[in-house]
């Protein structure tokens, strides 16, 4: 009987011990959903959009208050902590292709779900010069027609450094590209940049302007100028690189078009010219200097991937345009 008493015992101490534990889940299950509640109650979900066709833009950097950065996923969204952000906080938002752009918080005014943003496209059109004593200078590949043609794969740089022989002050007008339609993608985008030279390297220095110029081509012309006249760039005492850029696979689509062997993205062509065919690509070329224009390409910038030079003459169908001041 005795024995009975004490296994009694155990097994009311044991049912009493997880009755407890019951308790105190149960006790604590209404706090966690109230947490979870708070949390969610704490995430502002920003949506960004582009401003005509209101369709999601992904990969645009959101940065909160000068310090964090976050990017939107393939819908658009933006989770941020509201908390992080404040009453007085802001936003900047920015994407290749569109307009950087800024939100400020303001006391009283409900957080947006969605910010629309503008698109960053450059009209093609040739540049007016209103003073009738401006001078333009073409600097640059300036043939009707060119010997040869490159194909570049998606998020590729093509450079042509164009030198400042006779050290002139002017200012860039306008930069200019002659494409072809290769790989079916004469009307598709392209990104405009240009970049100094350090006296040290033989590769682009710093971005001379900010913006991102997106240039679109849906007359599919063969010579396309582009306008910088509003961004006043003198020309540096050192020369300049002029970049033609293809943009992320996102920008032409699925349908490829074969060349080759190979399937590649419809992308705008370049022409281009050659002393030598069978230098092409050669790096190193002694010849190369800062008194002769040659052209280099770069893939992927985002993975700083280094540049490579073509031989001299091996040169990009692109020049630009001056006004001496």
């Amino acid at each position: 009987m005795r024995h009975y008493q004490v296994i009694l015992m155990t097994v009311l101490v044991r049912f009493t011990w997880r009755m407890k534990k019951i308790l105190i889940f149960l006790t604590l299950v209404p706090g966690f959903v109230f947490a979870q509640q708070n949390n969610q109650n704490d995430v502002w979900r920003l949506r960004l959009v582009d401003s005509l066709t209101l369709k999601a833009i992904e990969n645009v950097t959101v940065t909160v208050n000068d310090l964090a950065a976050f990017m939107t996923d393939v819908n658009g969204m933006v989770s941020l902590r509201k908390q992080n952000v404040g009453l007085n906080g802001s936003l900047k938002f920015s994407c290749i292709g569109y307009n950087t752009s800024q939100f400020k918080m303001r006391a009283g005014y409900n957080m947006p779900d969605t910010i629309k943003m503008l698109r960053s496209i450059i009209s093609l059109k040739e540049v007016k010069i209103n003073s009738a004593k401006a001078t333009k200078i073409a600097l640059g590949e300036t043939a009707d027609e060119y010997k040869g043609r490159y194909y570049p794969l998606v998020n590729e740089e093509l450079a042509l450094y164009i030198p400042n022989k006779k050290k002139l002050s002017a200012i860039i007008a306008s930069v200019y590209f002659f494409v072809n339609d290769g790989l079916k993608g004469i009307d598709k985008p392209f990104k405009v940049q240009l970049y100094t030279k350090n006296d040290d390297s033989l590769y682009p220095d710093k971005e001379m302007i900010k913006d991102s110029i997106i240039v679109y081509n849906p007359k599919k012309l063969h010579k396309l100028e582009v306008d910088l006249t509003k961004y006043n760039l003198q020309v540096p005492v050192n020369g300049f690189f002029i970049v033609f850029e293809t943009l992320s696979a996102k920008w032409y689509g699925d349908d490829l078009v074969q060349y080759g062997q190979q399937y590649c993205h419809r992308v705008p062509g370049i022409d281009r010219d050659y002393e030598n065919i069978n230098d092409w690509m050669v790096q190193n070329d002694p010849r190369i200097g800062a008194d002769r224009e040659y052209s280099l390409t770069r893939r992927d910038r985002d993975h700083e991937n280094p540049w490579t030079t073509f031989a001299l003459g091996e040169n990009f169908a692109m020049g630009a345009i001056l006004i001496e001041n």
